[in-house]
């Protein structure tokens, strides 16, 4: 059976929240670089949905799956293979439910960077919520003797969710590094997300050198901080979003 290399969280030129200097485009040819098969682009707060985007995927061989990370009461939760009607503008953990049911199994959840030391992060929510995800996320920035990651896999295992590695990419270094590869039968929504609930995906996870650290540090979190402190209320633009 087939193996593709998925990587399902990243941010492109438009986010609400962030400020990224690159479209979905170019995210796209990063990742035919990195032997990518299957990417999700997942804005703060605002499903891309981008035709052009998945027009431009299709002919690079690349699977662009729709998706957001929203905020659900106060955490942040992965929506993927949502539309913007699906997804209201304030969401609870009823909201998500509801939503589950309604799409069933073409909608995929998952729980980023779930044991990161930040509010926002689901933390002890996941044991209360838990039914309503598919996997957690392996995140990209860890080191040797601090890794919040080590929770999230031992959660999973308890409770019988993936694991899956993703890049949560705001600069394009980024990608490449955390993907998942998953075992199914073909490049498909259906057949990748179906694997992944059967746990048919192996997380493949690169330790960032320091030099790494102090990059994604820089040209991410404090830029970004500062962006935030200077333009406090910068909403997002879908039209940016395109390729």
């Amino acid at each position: 059976m087939p193996i593709f290399r998925v990587d399902f969280h990243h941010h492109v030129k438009g986010d609400p929240v962030d400020l990224i200097s690159y479209t979905a485009c170019d995210l796209i040819d990063s990742a035919v670089l990195h032997g990518i098969h299957a990417l999700a682009i997942t804005p703060h707060g605002l499903v891309f949905h981008d035709p052009e985007a998945r027009s431009y995927a299709e002919k690079k061989g690349i699977l662009l799956i729709f998706g957001v990370e929203k905020r659900v009461e106060g955490k942040e939760v992965l929506l993927l293979n949502v539309s913007p009607e699906e997804v209201p503008a304030v969401m609870s953990f009823e909201d998500l439910k509801e939503l589950r049911l309604q799409k069933g199994k073409a909608l995929l959840v998952v729980a980023p960077h779930p044991f990161y030391p930040t509010s926002v992060c689901m933390g002890e929510a996941l044991d209360r919520y838990g039914e309503l995800f598919d996997g957690v996320e392996y995140a990209h920035l860890h080191l040797p003797f601090y890794n919040p990651n080590d929770r999230a896999v031992e959660w999973a295992r308890e409770n019988g969710k993936s694991i899956l590695a993703n890049s949560d990419t705001h600069s394009l270094f980024m990608i490449g590094r955390n993907y998942s590869e998953v075992n199914c039968a073909e490049l498909s929504i259906d057949s990748i997300f179906q694997a992944i609930r059967e746990r048919a995906v192996r997380p493949v996870i690169h330790l960032p050198s320091f030099w790494e650290v102090f990059r994604f540090l820089m040209e991410v979190s404090v830029f970004q901080s500062l962006i935030r402190l200077l333009i406090p209320s910068r909403n997002g633009d879908p039209l940016a979003q395109k390729c």
